[in-house]
């Protein structure tokens, strides 16, 4: 977020800036300004007045910039609705104010004149609608932007002062009360209906002579209109004034009056002067997105012409990519596999050649196959003639298989003859040599095993020496 913020409001004639710093919750107020514009063709007064606003006054081209254009050039219109979401109301707002604003169709930029919530509404509800001439925003835009400034917001002076309502000693929230402004260019008499504005009257400056002004008048009528009743003596009512307008006129309306100001959400507190309150509404207002904003209201309708054909072109790059994508992915498991494949044909054509030299290679795992099973049957057939002879191949090799792994056994002598073996060697311990007598008494082919331990000198192995008896 923009640490500095800058507000203009724009007049037939002349505008007026300030530039705020934010400090924490608070604002420091760095620059003020007001121009006139000077004498010529109205292409160029207020490209003229901004060119001086950045070089002459000093004001900061990196701000956020909130501008309110002049108020002749904005229109209001309340819209009875009973849409639910702001997107859907704003799709159809030109549609419903085309017959209520002096412009052209195709000129009209609209928005909602006060932020009301996505939640599903209970039937019918009033909308404040808001409206500019294309042309003339577009002029406002092209004067900042050829200055080197992109503004952020451009939204009437009257939706700015929602700021300052918010300054009111008392919750204003889904509360139903009228904001009054007074400063020398004009008077705002804005309604609120349940925290949001839903009526908009503008007038002449207001004279501080009492009885004969019309604010009386229209304060009844206006509330009547809203809210389908007179206005009760206990109406709540927020004035923006400065000393001047401290007068009788004020004391003929009726209602409960909150006098609110911008003045304590500076650092150090200080009092703006009227002229000011709108700018430095609108440099606050910079630094949020909930009030109505012509810029965005642009960007929706170019995002609208463009969504349809940007839709269907990214869905066709999105197509594209996932076809190629998996043609890609399926080229490359393809490579991959033909390559496994390869390299296991390569080793199987190697044990074939170890075991089978002089075979043809045609089918290798069915030629192995019956090559396992013919051993297979020679080793059981040799089996089946040997049965249970005590020879001295088959003993050693049951001796050795008896051995249990970890041991450490060395065999130094072997004497054997169909019916006993001699078995003379080392064992790592006394306790493995004692073992070996006891697991030998578990197989069937020994009748009985005797052993001899003995130390050996210089080494912590034990010599041991066994005699054992074969069964006949």
């Amino acid at each position: 977020m923009k640490k500095r913020l800058t507000g203009i409001e724009l007049r037939p004639q002349s505008l007026s800036a300030i530039e705020l710093t934010r400090s924490g919750k608070s604002f420091v107020v760095s620059k003020t300004a007001n121009i006139d514009f000077d004498d010529g063709e109205d292409d160029h007064k207020l490209p003229g007045a901004v060119r001086q606003l950045l070089s002459r006054e000093g004001f900061s081209r990196k701000a956020a910039f909130a501008i309110a254009p002049p108020d002749n050039c904005v229109f209001f219109n309340q819209v009875n609705t009973a849409l639910p979401h702001v997107n859907q109301i704003r799709s159809v707002l030109k549609s419903q104010i085309e017959d209520s604003v002096p412009l052209p169709f195709e000129d009209i930029v609209a928005d909602i004149g006060d932020h009301v919530g996505s939640e599903e509404g209970q039937g019918q509800r009033n909308v404040l609608a808001v409206a500019m001439n294309r042309s003339k925003l577009t002029s406002i835009l092209n004067a900042f932007e050829g200055a080197g400034v992109q503004p952020d917001i451009v939204t009437p002076a009257v939706s700015a002062l929602h700021t300052v309502a918010k300054s009111a000693p008392i919750d204003i929230n889904n509360e139903n009360f009228v904001l009054l402004h007074f400063d020398q260019f004009r008077t705002f008499m804005v309604f609120y209906k349940k925290g949001v504005q839903v009526l908009v009257r503008t007038m002449n400056p207001l004279h501080t002579a009492a009885g004969n002004n019309p604010l009386s008048r229209d304060l009844a009528l206006g509330w009547r209109r809203v809210f389908g009743f007179s206005m009760p003596e206990d109406a709540q009512l927020l004035i923006s004034a400065d000393d001047t307008h401290s007068s009788d006129v004020l004391n003929e309306i009726v209602g409960q009056k909150y006098f609110v100001s911008l003045d304590s959400m500076f650092k150090p507190a200080q009092q703006l002067g009227a002229e000011q309150c709108v700018p430095a509404s609108l440099a606050i207002l910079a630094k949020e997105n909930e009030r109505p904003n012509f810029v965005r209201s642009l960007e929706d309708e170019r995002n609208a012409v463009r969504q349809p054909v940007g839709y269907f072109i990214t869905a066709g790059i999105m197509l594209l990519l996932l076809i190629g994508v998996a043609a890609t992915r399926l080229w490359v498991t393809l490579d991959r596999l033909e390559s496994i494949n390869h390299e296991i044909d390569k080793a199987i054509e190697e044990q074939f050649r170890k075991v089978m030299p002089e075979e043809s290679l045609l089918f290798p795992v069915d030629q192995l196959r019956n090559e396992t099973e013919k051993l297979r049957q020679q080793r059981e057939n040799i089996a089946a003639i040997v049965g249970k002879q005590n020879n001295p191949v088959s003993l050693l090799s049951v001796f050795n298989q008896s051995i249990p792994e970890g041991y450490e056994i060395e065999i130094d002598r072997i004497i054997a003859s169909a019916n006993s073996m001699e078995i003379e060697g080392e064992a790592g311990s006394f306790g493995q040599a004692e073992e070996i007598p006891k697991i030998l008494d578990q197989l069937e082919y020994f009748d009985d095993v005797n052993i001899d331990l003995s130390s050996r000198s210089g080494t912590s192995k034990v010599g041991f020496k066994l005699k054992i008896t074969v069964h006949s």
